[in-house]
């Protein structure tokens, strides 16, 4: 089934906030900055990375598709964030007896959060919220040992976390709220075809995407700046591994070689172990080999989340971090129920940690 899905503003992002989306230059010190330690040619090819990531395209055929810039999902708080409204993506399941994935698209339109348009013909469907982009590029450059030795998919240790890596091809996936995605340069490629309606070599005059262009726009986002903490509350991040929560938000993290010196061997603080668990609501569910079940996500990185801000969890739902906290279920079951315990104080204080990062 072709990928084809919202009208650009009807998804929730206004021409108001097209216009202011990002696309200008943040502020030093704010997010949508390149990392440190780029060369000459590097801080060319982020500029002209950005023009790109900024433009206005024109998809191929008749087809409404999510969007005609890279900015309606990725502007907020700045240049190549995210975009806060859940509706600019549908996944679609196929067959209930195996709803692993979420992986197919429908054609839709999207009116005041009700989806018209094509009828679903069976199955249901699922929304997502895009994921910022800052620091992928260091995220991708850990190499796949240092993901793999955390894994855990029997739960041989007995602690009740059974994190996993998900295989594509002889990739371990990396990106995407099911770790689908093995690269960079893959999710951009994908993006510029399922969001945008493009295709690699189609296209005429200044609408023609070229592979330059892609590859271009995949070198820029790698080398976005991850966040920066703003306050690190200790006492709060005492709690925060008192109780488990860096079972699967790993606090650090080491990048290894890569074909980008800025990148290559440092140590990160991303709060995430690149690997899947079953943290989510609802009925367990046993999928084939090569994705994710329903209730299996990456676990998303931690870094800049207060400054990133809600809504959070895979699909918007979830308006503050205190709620995230509280929704976990699954392999996280026990460690939520450790943060329920915590006196008014402490429950605070954790809070605090995570809004400082």
């Amino acid at each position: 089934m072709k990928s084809a899905l919202f009208l650009v503003f009807a998804a929730g992002l206004t021409s108001a906030q097209f216009e202011r989306g990002s696309s200008v230059t943040p502020a030093t010190g704010q997010t949508g900055q390149p990392i440190d330690g780029l060369s000459a040619e590097e801080q060319a090819t982020f500029a002209n990375g950005r023009k790109l990531f900024s433009k206005a395209w024109a998809a191929e055929g008749k087809a409404f598709f999510n969007s005609n810039s890279c900015l309606t999902c990725h502007s907020e708080p700045n240049f190549g964030g995210f975009s806060p409204s859940p509706f600019n993506h549908v996944f679609f399941v196929e067959d209930k007896k195996n709803p692993g994935g979420m992986g197919t698209f429908s054609w839709l339109e999207q009116n005041s959060g009700r989806l018209v348009g094509q009828r679903l013909p069976f199955g249901d469907y699922e929304v997502r919220k895009s994921q910022p982009l800052y620091g992928v590029g260091l995220l991708e450059a850990i190499p796949a040992s240092e993901i793999l030795k955390r894994a855990d998919p029997s739960d041989a240790n007995k602690d009740g976390v059974s994190g996993r890596a998900l295989m594509v091809g002889d990739q371990i996936g990396r990106f995407g709220w099911k770790a689908n995605v093995p690269s960079v340069l893959e999710f951009t490629k994908n993006a510029f075809h399922a969001e945008i309606g493009l295709t690699i070599g189609k296209g005429k005059g200044s609408n023609l995407l070229s592979a330059d262009h892609v590859k271009t726009v995949s070198t820029m986002t790698r080398l976005l700046a991850p966040p920066q903490a703003k306050n690190v509350v200790e006492a709060g991040k005492e709690l925060f591994m008192k109780i488990g929560c860096a079972s699967c938000h790993t606090p650090e993290l080491q990048t290894g070689d890569t074909d980008l010196p800025a990148l290559k061997n440092k140590k990160i603080a991303p709060y995430s172990d690149m690997l899947l668990h079953d943290v989510a609501r609802g009925k367990p569910t046993l999928t084939t080999s090569g994705i994710a079940s329903r209730r299996e996500y990456r676990t998303p990185p931690l870094w800049g989340i207060g400054s990133i801000d809600g809504p959070y969890f895979h699909d918007g739902s979830t308006k503050t971090l205190e709620e995230a906290v509280d929704r976990h279920e699954g392999e996280a079951l026990s460690i939520r129920d450790k943060y329920r315990k915590l006196g008014a104080t402490d429950k605070k204080l954790l809070l605090g940690f995570l809004k400082g990062l």
